[in-house]
């Protein structure tokens, strides 16, 4: 028997070569071979994500063994086998042939609820047994444990609260026999060293007081003091001179500077070391001639 499929729609998911994406743009042709022998084809419609559809005329299913190839440039060829005869050399002739099939088929459901009606509850039963001793045992054993490790911890705080304290108190007892008993603990004899240490303060100050009695030696008929005084006196004049008599005489000098700058800039040197002069009168007369045609010659 032949099937007419022409009213069914025939589709094939299209990959794209180079990334492996759903391809979702081109033209979409689809040969058709029919038995061997080629078939009209035709144009396949994207539908979404991929996935093309082709709607076959009726002379491309009228066949025993149909081939749909979808081709799109640049995508993965899809090959679809559609076989329309019924029944084909696979098919469970006994189930599909009628009524018996069917009372077989009904046999294997019942089969399958009646075992799923006590398999599958006995070992929901069994699970539930399980968790029930899981229950039963985290209910028990462990708050004994939560309890044991709370009791260790307790007893930790305890003996945090006096052994630790105890052995504080000890080593700070330690610390001032050694803070008492420096000179045995240490094998130096340290109250004799801050003796000596001592005496060495007392000779520096008694020498300190020696140079500062001496000053008036160094500077004759000058008490340190008085001297001090002398040169502050003399520093706040030379202050007071610089910064009024010395700015004056800078300011004076600065402006005959640029008095005598004026004419010297005037002065032309031809010959080093030489001044370019114009005579114009010899003994307040008057030169007349130019010594060169005609002699020099006072008016």
């Amino acid at each position: 028997m032949k099937a007419n499929v022409a009213s069914q729609l025939i589709a094939a998911q299209m990959i794209t070569i180079a990334d492996g994406s759903n391809t979702t743009t081109g033209t979409c042709n689809v040969a058709v071979e029919i038995d061997g022998a080629a078939g009209t084809g035709g144009t396949a419609t994207h539908i979404a994500n991929g996935k093309w559809e082709y709607a076959p005329i009726q002379a491309d299913t009228n066949g025993a063994h149909i081939t749909f190839q979808f081709v799109i440039t640049g995508s993965i060829t899809a090959l679809l086998n559609v076989y329309p005869n019924f029944p084909q050399t696979v098919d469970n002739n006994v189930l599909a042939a009628g009524a018996t099939g069917f009372a077989a088929i009904d046999t294997v459901v019942d089969a399958i609820l009646v075992d799923t009606g006590t398999t599958i509850p006995g070992a929901i039963a069994t699970v539930d047994s399980n968790v029930d001793a899981i229950l039963v045992d985290t209910g028990t054993t462990i708050p004994a444990t939560i309890a044991t490790v709370d009791s260790n911890v307790d007893a930790i705080l305890v003996d945090t609260g006096t052994t630790i304290p105890a052995t504080l108190s000890t080593i700070d007892g330690i610390v001032d026999t050694i803070l008492l008993d420096t000179n045995e603990l240490q094998g130096d004899d340290v109250p004799g060293l801050i003796a000596t240490l001592d005496a060495v303060v007392d000779t520096v100050k008694a020498e300190t007081v020696l140079i500062l009695a001496d000053t008036a030696d160094i500077q004759p008929n000058y008490a340190t003091s008085t001297a001090l005084a002398t040169v502050d006196s003399n520093v706040d004049q030379i202050l007071v001179d610089t910064g009024t008599t010395l700015d004056g005489k800078i300011d004076t000098i600065d402006t005959n500077v640029d008095a005598i700058k004026v004419p010297t800039d005037k002065m032309v040197f031809t010959k080093a070391n030489e001044l370019d002069v114009n005579t114009k009168s010899i003994n307040d007369a008057e030169v007349v001639g130019d010594g060169n045609g005609s002699p020099w010659d006072g008016v």
